[in-house]
């Protein structure tokens, strides 16, 4: 008894399985994105205010590093293409 469908439909699935860790950390990388933009606009008010304004120049940084970080993670991982969904 051969067992060669079964593998291929685990393949299939683990192939779903990571294109849906694609989707959600695209979703993610989106937000930190976003942070990183307030975060930094913050501190282009604080800094033209004349606070202090290291600490939130040093988060934007940081948060920008994580970013990049997830973003070659995401590279790793399967495409996602557009998907109809039957109606």
């Amino acid at each position: 008894m051969r067992y060669d469908d079964d593998e291929d439909e685990l393949d299939a699935e683990d192939q779903l399985r990571r294109v849906r860790i694609a989707e959600h950390l695209e979703a993610v990388i989106g937000f930190l994105a976003f942070a990183v933009l307030a975060v930094a606009g913050i501190g282009v008010y604080t800094a033209a205010s004349g606070q202090p304004s290291w600490t939130w120049f040093v988060g934007a940084v940081l948060l920008a590093g994580v970013v990049v970080a997830l973003w070659r993670l995401r590279r790793r991982l399967p495409r996602v293409e557009a998907r109809r969904r039957p109606s």
